[in-house]
Parts: C-alpha cells; structure tokens; sequence
C-alpha cells in the first residue's frame, strides 16, 4: 500500500512539474503574441473587431494600441471612428467617453471641429424620451448654442443648426404638454409658468406640433 501510495505521489509530482515546465514554456509565447506589436498591428485588429462587430474587443485593442505607442499617428484615426461606430450603435457613453479623449490629446488637431461636431450628434442622438430627459436636453441645447457660437464658420454649422432648431421644438412641445398637465389638474401658477416658457420657446418660429405614436405615448411620462 505504502509502495503504491508512493509511486502515486511521484507521478503527481512529475505532472506538476511537466505542468510547471509547459506552461512556463508557454508563457514567453503568449506574451509574444499579445504585447509588443506594432502600431499598425494593434489598429488593423481594430479594423477587424469593428467589422465583426465586436466593440468591446475593438476598446480592448485601442487600449492595448494607446498603452504601447503613446505617440503613433493610429492613434487619432482610430479614436474618431470609435467614435462613429459607438454613436452607431446606440453606445453613446463610449461615444462620449472617445470624443472627450480625443478633444483633451489633441485640442488643436485637423479633425477638433468634426470631433466636437460628432459629440453633439452623438448627445443629440442619445435623447430618447423627451418627458425623462429635460436636464439633458437642455444641456445639450447649450452645448450646441455655444459650438454654433464659438464656430461660426464650421463646416457642420448647418446640421448643427438644423439639430438645435429640432430641440427647441422638442423643448416648446415639452412645454404645452405640461400646460396641459397642470390645467387637467388644476395647477393655475404651474400652468402659467410653463405657459410663459412655452410663449418664450416658440418665438420666432414656425411651429407645428409633432404627433407622438399612440405606442410610444403609453411608454411617456405626462401623456395622459
């Protein structure tokens, strides 16, 4: 018994050891694979995991593109169209969180205007529901206002125009449904008072009601 029991720990020993060996084999190898590419390698993996459409793995990669070459001229391309394809696809913190790095490495880069530009889009498109996210909404309206204002000769100024005049709708609409609101209520001093901005909102414009679908009014805070 006491032969077998010791044969048995001798094989368990060799295992580990040949484990041991394997893998401490192994590891320069891995390490060789995944760290200390070239800049090129890191940002056509990029490419890949985009078109596959693995955004996550694709964040990993830049991680790994940024952490080893600090200074490559990847770097930039591959932010803006992280930046693109996170807006795409409805992933607007990420969205965010690359234009916002992007303006802080490179204030003075050829592509600031478009990235600014991209960043509203992408605020813009991330709006919703209208009665959850006024906060939001009136950030960006401020934010567009002053990218307007700070870039008056923008190539983006049109759409940016077109964007903002479709906010200050939402915002004037906003505003009669909670006049409606408060009248059903019978709420006169919050009535008046949303009244008035709903007067302020709509100077100066044509505005045409826009129909919500019966749909996606069930879903609507205040539409009832």
């Amino acid at each position: 018994m006491k032969k077998i029991e010791k044969i048995s720990n001798t094989v368990l020993s060799l295992f580990v050891l040949c484990s041991f060996l394997f893998l401490s084999g192994c590891s320069p190898k891995y390490d060789t694979e995944n760290y200390n590419k070239p800049a090129v390698y890191w940002y056509n993996k990029i490419l890949q995991d985009i078109a596959t459409s693995k955004l996550d793995d694709a964040d990993e990669k830049f991680i790994s593109l940024r952490s080893e070459h600090s200074r490559s001229l990847y770097i930039e391309p591959a932010m803006i169209l992280l930046i693109k394809i996170h807006t795409a696809n409805n992933q607007y913190k990420m969205a965010d969180y690359y234009a916002d790095e992007y303006i802080k490495t490179y204030p003075l880069g050829d592509s600031i205007d478009y990235v600014n530009f991209l960043k509203l889009k992408a605020s813009y498109n991330s709006l919703l529901y209208i009665y959850r996210q006024q906060a939001q909404l009136d950030d960006i309206v401020l934010s567009m206002q002053q990218y307007i204002k700070e870039q008056p000769n923008t190539t983006y100024r049109y759409l940016s125009n077109d964007m903002l005049t479709r906010l200050k709708f939402t915002k004037h609409q906003f505003n009669n449904e909670i006049v409606g609101l408060y009248g059903r209520i019978d709420k006169p001093k919050a009535k008046e008072f949303y009244n008035k901005k709903a007067k302020n909102s709509s100077k100066n414009t044509n505005y045409k009601k826009a129909k919500t679908p019966w749909y996606m009014m069930l879903f609507e805070e205040g539409s009832f």
